[in-house]
């Protein structure tokens, strides 16, 4: 799908105001550009329909049948919504250092008031990130650290992902000439007779890949690129993978080739869960897509993390986007560039996601020389949307691996009935039948239907193969367990990166309130944290309103201006009169702007934690500073 520039778009628009024709000369001064200039806009127009604008001699006039189709199909693509409007702004102020206002107002077809408007919720949305919106004039900049603004555009990616980015109805919709519905009933039915389990999420993904590769074959290319090593395809999945491509063969009366068999099982194997992750590595990958092409791909996975903050290297993204790529580049070679139904699809509905695939494509471009067209890039699209959708469910969610022997012979039908009962809390991302060479590592949990033979760092549960009530109860109560194991895990790793040991005190007693203030102070700032400012503000910020609480206090100051985050604590044996409260545990908080995030995640469970009478003496009891860390996560919950 094209994108016009905005210039055309409105010289379309005087155009159909104006069916008795205009002039290039009326042309350039309506638009304040010259007459060469409005004649290359009118040239690149007629390359997107033939005679959309022809000449006469009253000037340039308008079709307007091709025109209206035109302005349609770019209308889908410009943000119709605030929310959207909000992140086509911010994405194009943090990967320019300067923008025009005015040309938000083109690029938006919308009037200044309104850009004004949506300037404000900018400004208000990226204070969360501690970035600021500069405006000088008619330029507009976003002012902040670099990692700062690449964790809010990992986070806008993110969000755009919160519907399901593909599905089985929006495959079929796309690939109108193909039965996705028998290739769906045909990979279900050959995992369920080869006793493989695949996630709703996973299967989606593995069914538009499948589509996508007996569509190519159905139009006529091969994949005939020479396999160097094949060695990751075992006996096991060849067979799968033929009782798959059978069943296409016969029923879309065609053929796959060898080159095109080695890639389905690859596909299927990144995507079914009977799969030894630990036989994939670096070495056999390598040679089976080739080692310039490998380091193609190790280089296109460190550019979209280093700018998006997303990782792309894990086993089961990197087989199938190496894949991409491998083919991709064979294409682009032969002259035979893919079609992509869902390219309007993944443009108009994920467009933060498409201009990420940009990224990719002018890495690609920047490696290989090669320039890639919409369809393509939108591939690349779906595989970044695909890998964020996963990794989202592995953070929002408990990951889970399911232990059942094979002569049990019911372990998909288990399977399915945990992913169903728990969706909203596991991911279910194996299904394994031997314990030897397994992922149980990679995982928060193991449900196992026996006594494992060796202890993992993962927790284990031990459930019967008919998963009775009681089974369901105590999965249940082990998933809340790690739901809060991650939430102290997160704390104490929030916490540790802005307080040190050697800022943590245990003293006998103190004379009072002024003298622990003047310690704290004087530590903080021979260690570089505060400049000499900061006293007199942790004092002005007293004087509003006192920090002390029944048996602590939390000393800090209103700005968050300090050199650098950091924490300083002490704990009194004798209580010491901070104002109308007698406290035994003080702990000063200064920060830096740029660092506000931190504040924000530790500031209110710890003052949760601390007005809680028998937590706060089980944490003033504490000896040493690893104690006293592990006192506070004991109580998050």
């Amino acid at each position: 799908m094209f994108t016009m520039k905005p210039k055309e778009i409105q010289i379309i628009k005087i155009l159909k105001d104006n069916s008795g024709g205009c002039t290039a000369a009326f042309l350039s001064n309506q638009l304040n550009i010259s007459v060469r200039s409005v004649k290359a806009y009118i040239a690149a127009i007629n390359k997107i329909d033939k005679d959309v604008i022809f000449s006469s001699n009253k000037g340039y006039r308008l079709n307007f049948d091709k025109a209206k189709k035109i302005l349609k199909s770019q209308q889908s693509t410009i943000p119709q919504n605030s929310q959207d409007r909000i992140n086509y702004i911010i994405t194009k102020l943090i990967k320019n250092d300067i923008y025009l206002i005015e040309d938000f107002c083109d690029e938006l077809y919308v009037s200044l008031s309104t850009v004004k408007i949506e300037l404000v919720k900018v400004k208000r949305q990226i204070l969360k990130y501690d970035l600021k919106l500069i405006a000088k004039s008619s330029e507009l900049s976003i002012y902040g650290l670099e990692k700062n603004k690449r964790k809010l555009l990992s986070d806008l990616l993110y969000s755009e992902t919160s519907s399901n980015f593909i599905n089985v109805d929006s495959i079929a919709s796309s690939f109108k000439n193909i039965d996705v519905y028998f290739i769906q009933n045909t990979l279900l039915d050959v995992f369920d007779k080869f006793h493989y389990f695949v996630n709703d999420f996973s299967f989606s993904n593995l069914l538009l890949h499948v589509t996508i590769t007996v569509d190519r074959v159905i139009n006529g290319y091969d994949n005939n690129d020479q396999i160097v090593n094949n060695s990751l395809i075992k006996t096991h999945e060849y067979e799968l993978s033929k009782s798959v491509i059978n069943k296409l063969e016969n029923h879309f009366e065609i053929s796959f080739n060898p080159g095109e068999t080695d890639d389905i099982t690859l596909l299927l194997m990144s995507r079914a869960t009977n799969i030894d992750y630990q036989n994939i590595n670096e070495n056999n990958l390598k040679d089976y897509i080739g080692a310039e092409c490998y380091n193609i791909v190790l280089k296109l996975i460190k550019s979209i993390n280093s700018y998006y903050y997303i990782d792309l290297s894990q086993p089961q993204f990197m087989i199938r986007f190496a894949l991409h790529i491998k083919n991709l580049l064979l294409r682009i070679k032969s002259n035979y560039p893919n079609k992509n139904p869902l390219k309007n699809h993944i443009k108009v509905q994920f467009p933060l996601i498409y201009d990420a695939a940009i990224t990719i494509a002018n890495e690609i471009f920047e490696l290989e020389k090669i320039l890639l067209n919409d369809d393509e890039i939108a591939y690349i699209a779906f595989h970044i949307g695909s890998a964020i959708e996963i990794q989202k469910s592995i953070t929002s969610k408990i990951s889970a691996i399911l232990y059942c022997p094979e002569y049990y012979d019911i372990n998909s039908q288990l399977a399915e009935k945990i992913s169903k009962q728990f969706q909203s809390d596991l991911l279910l991302v194996d299904v394994v039948t031997t314990e030897t060479k397994n992922p149980f590592e990679t995982v928060d949990l193991v449900i196992s239907t026996i006594n494992l033979n060796k202890i993992y760092s993962s927790l284990n549960i031990i459930i019967s193969p008919f998963f009775s009530e009681k089974d369901s109860k105590n999965l249940a109560l082990i998933i809340e367990k790690i739901k809060i194991n991650k939430k102290r895990k997160l704390f104490r790793e929030n916490i540790l990166s802005i307080m040190r040991k050697d800022n943590f005190y245990m003293l006998h007693s103190s004379s009072g309130k002024e003298e622990l203030i003047s310690f704290m102070v004087q530590n903080l700032e021979s260690k570089g944290y505060v400049d000499s400012n900061f006293k007199n503000e942790i004092f002005d910020r007293e004087l509003i309103s006192s920090t002390s609480f029944d048996g602590f206090a939390i000393p800090h100051s209103m700005k968050m201006n300090a050199i650098k985050t950091g924490i300083s604590c002490v704990i009194l044996k004798e209580p010491v009169v901070w104002d109308e409260y007698y406290v035994n545990l003080i702990i000063m908080l200064c920060f830096n702007s740029d660092e506000r995030y931190i504040f924000n995640e530790i500031f209110e469970p710890l003052t949760m934690i601390l007005t809680a009478k028998d937590k706060l003496n089980k944490i003033i009891q504490s000896k040493n500073f690893d104690e006293f860390i592990d006192n506070l996560c004991a109580f998050i919950e």
